[in-house]
């Protein structure tokens, strides 16, 4: 682990000391030699004072430093002492900019103290070199790093994240250079493998080309993890170099403005495509599969299957491809208010993926499943009734079954009886089979109707049913014959028995009646009581209303039995041969019978009142579903119709999202009512198809549209207030200034506002920053966002016409009339290259940037846009044809009646004729006007060249000689600088 000195100093590793003494060394000696001076060892030749003075007063030459006298030779230690005592007092006033808190003492330098020597050593260094990136070292450290980074990104085996190992490779160091001069090194050559060759070369390369001195040892830098400060000592020089290239710089953001631009819209006209496609192709498939659906299952309890399937498919299927539905519509409305707000032609997608068509394929959807339910419902009702009326079918039947096998069996019987009494009841046992008969037919007959009901709900079911009732009705026909044989055995047995006893066989005759209709009645009471609605309850209540009329008149055959037990037991008579009911049984179970009355009476009731609650439940949730539903489709329909100004668009936006309070209630109020359905255990609602999970959906959708909207109208008015920002531009703007908001304040201090000038490459002098920041922020001391646009829209002008494009790309492709991938390679990302080469027109030699270019301005051929644009080129050619007659008629000496300005007219006056002409007639004729003219390179010298360096556009030399030679390109210039 390093140590810590008393002084605050950290003792470096041995590798990073010699290292640093290496660098240290050869950045003064570049100063140095500029007096003819050299230090051959940064520890031992400073202690003199003399070298130390003369490194301080070269470095701030600019600032006109001088520390006055000195002792030139010093020779004991008291004289050293004083001589490095001036050049301290110079260097601890700025001590406390690197965090230092001690200040250097001149005997620490005599004495050869190798640690506070390169202390020392680094704050001359950041005084000179680093501070003027930024005024703090914090800031200015990552704002040179985040200028590697921009410069490096997309370079292969390139990662800048810091100032050590990010460059052992070497190749971080070869990718500046082939950003900023893809001409002097062959990128794709290097391998990472080759980290010393690799360094040797960008040394090599940047000295030769840019006088960027070799401080740095390739040897260093790879045998140790190198030293920080060493790197960025030597880095700071790159971007001395190339951080004010700025007009290759504002073609390569105009470029790739213009790439990304189009790159988006194509990027959201896919996802439109792509997710309309789907929509279209799940809608049309889940319309066939309910339209074609035949199968709807053999039971009830299939059916109720289904059925519940289809209800799960609504809640999630359905409820996702609604959301699906909403992105869409979300997704063209936000791709039609982007294209309109960029001048583009609007979209049109293909008439499949229409959003009409798309409306269309859903509304027949939502018909189809409507009817796909309906359908099911009423089978699921008539399987239902099927299924009871086959179980009362069997039951009847195996009771008739059974009666027609006991029947047959006492009609077998060839016993008459051996004595009167015997015979009477024998007799009276066959009339009462002959009563039991006729009572039997009404069961018969019953149960013919039930039969005959069943196969008229499913004919499949006719052979089973009607094979049935053919077999009783066999069974029947042979109970008549032997019925026929047993009553001519009693009639031949009546001769001789006589006298039967009447009473006992009208006992077992009306017990026999009233049994059956005890029967019966269970039967249809124990019926357990099956309903899906009020009308169902009410057909049972009318049904269970005749049997309490019909239990109510049976009450006079119990009490005849009563009477007639009574006779019989009054005559002595114990026993009766001709029935198996006794009055006490038959009291029973009519009692039973009341009992069941009133059970069932209870269950009608109950049913009847849980059939109106859910009914009413069910019409309760269904109109405050369809209010809800109703106020958000309002409220969409109203954003799908603005229009207008863009500022017009959001207020009407924003009092639009004013109603999503209420829409918000009725949606609550909806919930409500569905949590009732669930509490109630319903489950099915024929009354809406909505259900709270679209409401739910669809609301949320709504919320998220409103938002997305707004942003896009606010971030539109940002760009309208500063339309002469592009969009890329002001997001790189916005993530600058986010990112040197230190404190998150939302406003930069004069520090932080240096900080991002540096990393957007705008090169100024340290007063023109500070007259800047004051200008700009008001003199509040700290710089908004609003002010730092203002500042960005009168420092540049990016307007990005067409014309300013094409000379964009002329630009970077040197005037050819064509551009190379390696010089698009040098000014855009790699995935703006790709965009580029896979959507821009080839031509010989390379890719044709005119045509590109014309395509993303073409007007749209719709409607009165056309004859917009012919009225405006119509305007236009009057102008030009103005202009030219003003020039034809005018005769003067040579470049004044080339330019159409009349003799007299004054030098001073030169230029605003000139600038006219330029902007109303053919640029390339006004500059052949201008080539060879003397006199008008006397005037651009006068008028012109003040401007040009109070502006700071080029240097004093650079604008003399651009006065000498007039020209087009000449000309350009110094009509968009001045």
């Amino acid at each position: 682990m390093a140590e810590v000195s008393e002084s605050g100093w950290k003792v470096m590793d041995k590798g990073w000391e010699r290292m640093q003494i290496k660098t240290f060394t050869a950045w003064c000696n570049t100063f140095l030699k500029r007096r003819g001076l050299k230090i051959g060892s940064l520890i031992d030749d400073l202690d003199s004072g003399i070298a130390l003075i003369n490194l301080l007063e070269v470095v701030f030459e600019k600032d006109k430093l001088s520390l006055g006298r000195y002792d030139k030779n010093p020779r004991m230690r008291i004289h050293k002492i004083a001589n490095v005592n001036i050049a301290l007092k110079f260097i601890n006033q700025f001590i406390r900019d690197v965090g230092i808190k001690t200040e250097f003492g001149p005997t620490d330098i005599v004495d050869h103290n190798l640690k506070l020597i390169l202390g020392m050593t680094w704050v001359i260094i950041h005084k000179a070199a680093i501070e003027e990136i930024s005024e703090e070292e914090l800031t200015a450290r990552e704002g040179l790093l985040l200028w590697c980074k921009k410069k490096t990104a997309g370079y292969r085996d390139v990662n800048v994240r810091n100032f050590n190992t990010s460059w052992q490779s070497g190749l971080a160091f070869c990718a500046l250079i082939h950003k900023h001069r893809p001409d002097l090194i062959n990128y794709d050559s290097l391998s990472e493998a080759n980290a010393k060759e690799n360094l040797n070369l960008a040394f090599d390369v940047a000295e030769t080309n840019f006088d960027i001195p070799k401080i740095l040892d390739a040897e260093d830098m790879i045998s140790m993890k190198p030293d920080d400060k060493s790197v960025m000592t030597y880095v700071a020089y790159y971007w001395k170099t190339f951080a004010g290239s700025n007009k290759t710089e504002l073609a390569a953001r105009r470029l790739g403005k213009l790439v990304s631009r189009r790159e988006a819209s194509d990027k959201l006209r896919n996802t439109y495509l792509e997710k309309a496609q789907a929509l279209h192709d799940w809608t049309n498939a889940k319309t066939g599969e309910f339209a074609s659906a035949s199968d709807f299952g053999n039971s009830s309890a299939e059916v109720q299957a289904k059925l519940d399937t289809f209800m799960a498919y609504r809640a999630n299927e359905k409820s996702v491809q609604v959301s699906n539905k909403l992105d869409v519509d979300a997704i063209y409305g936000t791709l039609q208010a982007k294209l309109n707000a960029e001048g583009s032609p609007p979209f049109v997608p293909p008439e499949h993926l229409s959003p009409e068509m798309l409306n269309y394929l859903w509304t027949s959807l939502g018909n189809a499943e409507g009817e796909y339910e309906r359908v099911m419902r009423d089978y699921l009702k008539k399987m239902k009734r099927l299924e009871l009326l086959l179980q009362q079918f069997d039951r009847r039947a195996d009771k008739l079954v059974a009666w027609e096998s006991e029947k047959q069996q006492q009609l077998n019987d060839t016993d008459t009886g051996n004595s009167l009494g015997a015979v009477q009841a024998k007799i009276k046992m066959h009339e009462a089979y002959e009563d039991e008969v006729k009572a039997n037919e009404s069961r018969f007959i019953k149960l013919q109707q039930l039969g005959q009901e069943i196969i008229s709900l499913e004919p499949n079911f006719a052979e089973s049913v009607n094979g049935r009732i053919e077999a009783i009705g066999n069974g029947w026909t042979s109970l008549s014959e032997s019925a026929m044989r047993r009553q001519a055995l009693l009639d031949d047995a009546l001769i001789i028995q006589q006298n039967l006893e009447n009473l006992r066989m009208g006992f077992a005759k009306k017990a026999e009646e009233l049994n059956l209709w005890v029967e019966d009645a269970k039967e249809e009471l124990e019926d357990p009581v099956i309903a899906t609605s009020v009308l169902d309850v009410e057909q049972l209540r009318a049904a269970h209303t005749n049997l309490d009329t019909a239990h109510k008149n049976t009450h006079t055959s119990v009490q005849q039995l009563a009477d007639l037990a009574n006779q019989l037991a009054a005559s002595g008579v114990l026993d009766n041969p001709y029935t198996r009911f006794s009055v006490d049984g038959l009291n029973e179970r009519y009692g039973q019978v009341s009992g069941l009355l009133a059970d069932r009476g209870a269950a009608l009731d109950a049913e009847m009142v849980t059939q109106q609650t859910q009914d009413a439940l069910r019409l309760d949730f269904a109109q405050k579903a369809q209010a809800a539903m109703d106020s958000v489709t309002g409220i969409n329909q109203r954003l799908d119709s603005l229009s207008g100004a863009v500022e017009d668009q959001l207020a009407s936006a924003d009092q639009t999202s004013l109603e999503l309070p209420k829409c918000q209630d009725l949606l609550d109020a909806a919930r409500g009512a569905d949590q009732q359905l669930v509490a109630a255990h319903v489950t099915e609602n024929r009354q809406t198809e909505l259900s709270q999970r679209d409401l739910d959906t669809a609301f949320d959708a709504l919320q998220n549209r409103i938002q997305e909207q707004r942003k896009i109208l606010q971030n539109e008015i940002s760009l309208k207030n500063a339309s002469n920002i592009s969009v890329d531009l002001m997001k790189e703007y916005r993530d600058t200034f986010d990112h040197f908001d230190k404190d998150k304040s939302g406003t930069l201090e004069r520090h932080e506002f240096a900080a991002v000038l540096q990393s957007l490459d705008m090169v100024l002098p340290e007063e023109k920053i500070t007259e800047t920041f004051v200008k700009y922020s008001g003199g509040q001391g700290s710089m908004s966002f609003e002010h730092f646009i203002t500042f960005m829209q009168d420092l540049r002008k990016d307007t990005d016409t067409p014309e300013e494009i094409l000379d964009a790309f002329a630009t970077i492709a040197g005037g050819k009339e064509y551009i190379t991938v390696n010089e698009l390679k040098a000014v855009l990302t790699p995935e703006q290259l790709a965009y580029c080469t896979q959507n821009m027109p080839m031509t010989e030699g390379g890719y044709d940037y005119r045509r590109f270019t014309a395509d993303s301005f073409a007007p749209q051929i719709r409607g009165g846009t056309g004859e917009r644009e012919r009225e405006r080129e119509r305007e236009r050619e009057r102008e030009r044809e103005s202009t030219r007659a003003l020039i034809t008629t005018t005769t003067t000496t040579t470049t004044k009646k080339k330019l159409g300005i009349p003799l007299h007219t004054a030098e001073t006056e030169w230029p605003s004729k000139i600038a006219n002409v330029a902007q109303t007639t053919q640029e390339d004729w006004v500059f052949q006007c201008l080539e060879g003219s003397d006199t008008f390179s006397r005037i651009l010298h006068h008028h012109f060249l003040k401007k040009i360096q109070r502006k700071g556009l080029v240097s004093h030399g650079r604008s003399q000689r651009l006065c000498t030679k007039p020209g087009m390109l000449l000309f350009r210039y110094l009509i968009t600088s001045c």
